[in-house]
């Protein structure tokens, strides 16, 4: 069978000088909006990431407070009337409390004509580098019609193809919340689907947990892992126990969550505070065998990749990094053994969302050697940066884009995503672009900035 790479990029022309998530989660309640500006302002200006006097002077120019100026235009619109952040939660209960209150009246109320006729205007098309398309969070597909697949973007909802991408479907347009940063399909019975609410890698949407539908997606009901109102987290990646389907594992920014019922009750098996959970994935074949990749989102500690013997009841670390942020891994079927790690630096040597390396483990995680040494100078490269030779030193944002790949056919095709995107034919030893954002390179294929997701 024909093994196809899909890849999720972004529409945001996001700012490759941004150093931090503009916000970070905040597994409490009571955030308030002036507190955050605060943090973030003075994160800024203790790591020289403020705007030049050019940036200042011309708002359309995409400068060191582009990202954070688009975050801040949408929380200044939703905060209580004490400048307390609301999370999307909020809108789902009104909603709901809306169709309760509509249904004891005998009929939902419709805020249109019954004659109304909506007409697209468009963008139908992207302009010049990939600009006007949206961002992709996540891909999944049906387990057994490879026409049919799902895309969820952190601001649209989820669309679902039965085409092989010629036309889409909007799964989620009666939602109060559209935010999507993971899906999940029932490798059993497709009909069943969920879906990671919030922003995992922009945070520009918080979670309100997960949404599951057993309908193929016509209407969604939240399951037993919900967040409140004023809670700022995030529902990172989820994955489905292939031979018990009732199992199911979420990594959000507070801790590694995991349900034995389809989702109608949680327990939480790996909590955590200053670090979040960014990734969880399974062993190829055996799903006593688990990995995670954990973050600090405040950028004091170092990210680590964690391993369960166990089906994820329980976790230990299994790096010893000083200088990563992030970390995302992949494996393949066609070595079960092996697992690759693509690492983000938080500073030092390399430069901060830079790439620190790129790592493989031969024994199913318990171990992980260096392959490629992440440097802008000497006999590394960054290939994080926005430059198509990879030798940048500046214009990283591993926090925000890192993904990577193994083809299930031959382990030896690697791919990475960030700013570009770069192949190895040899495990990850040697890597050369594959597309980039500028016309920098001569027969290179021009794709928008910003590789959230990789998969086959």
């Amino acid at each position: 069978m024909k093994k196809i790479l899909l890849f999720g990029s972004s529409l945001l022309l996001c700012n490759s000088l941004l150093a931090q998530p503009l916000v970070f989660p905040n597994n409490g309640t009571n955030v308030k909006l002036d507190d955050l500006i605060k943090q973030q302002r003075s994160f800024k200006e203790k790591n020289g990431l403020t705007n030049t006097a050019e940036e200042e002077d011309n708002p359309e120019l995409e400068g060191k407070n582009y990202h954070f100026d688009r975050w801040l235009w949408y929380w200044k619109q939703h905060t209580d009337e004490n400048g307390y952040l609301i999370s999307g939660r909020k809108n789902w209960d009104e909603y709901e409390a809306l169709k309760a209150a509509q249904k004891s009246e005998g009929a939902l109320a419709k805020t249109t004509n019954s004659n109304a006729n909506w007409v697209f205007q468009g963008p139908d098309s992207s302009g010049a580098n990939g600009s006007g398309v949206g961002r992709i969070n996540a891909i999944a597909f049906d387990p057994t019609d490879s026409n049919t697949y799902w895309v969820g973007s952190p601001g649209g909802g989820a669309w679902k193809t039965t085409n092989n991408g010629a036309t889409w479907t909007c799964m989620t347009d009666k939602n109060p919340i559209l935010s999507v940063s993971d899906i999940v399909i029932n490798p059993l019975n497709h009909n069943t689907v969920y879906l990671c609410t919030g922003d995992g890698d922009g945070m520009d949407y918080y979670t309100i947990g997960v949404l599951k539908s057993v309908d193929g997606g016509q209407t969604w009901n939240t399951t037993g892992l919900t967040f409140t109102s004023t809670t700022l987290a995030l529902c990172n990646k989820m994955v489905i126990n292939p031979l018990d389907t009732n199992t199911l594992t979420v990594a959000a920014s507070n801790g590694i969550h995991r349900s034995y019922n389809g989702g109608a009750t949680w327990v939480t098996v790996y909590p955590t505070s200053a670090y979040g959970v960014k990734q969880i994935l399974y062993h190829p074949t055996d799903t006593t065998i688990m990995y995670a990749t954990i973050f600090d989102v405040n950028a004091n500690t170092s990210a680590q990749i964690l391993r369960s013997s166990n089906g994820g009841t329980s976790w230990h670390t299994v790096t010893s990094f000083t200088s990563a942020y992030r970390i995302a891994l992949a494996v393949s079927h066609a070595n079960v053994a092996s697992v690759k790690a693509i690492v983000a630096s938080s500073g030092g040597a390399v430069s901060m969302n830079g790439l620190l390396g790129i790592y493989s483990s031969s024994d199913t995680g318990n171990t992980f050697t260096q392959l490629f040494s992440g440097s802008c100078t000497g006999n590394g490269k960054n290939m994080l940066a926005n430059s198509p030779s990879g030798n940048g030193c500046t214009n990283s944002q591993g926090w925000y884009d890192l993904c990577i790949a193994v083809s299930p056919t031959n382990a030896n095709n690697v791919y990475i995503g960030g700013v570009n995107t770069w192949s190895s034919t040899d495990g990850g030893t040697t890597w050369a672009i594959l597309n980039q954002w500028t016309q920098s390179l001569p027969g290179v294929k021009v794709i928008h900035a910003d590789k959230h997701f990789l998969g086959f």
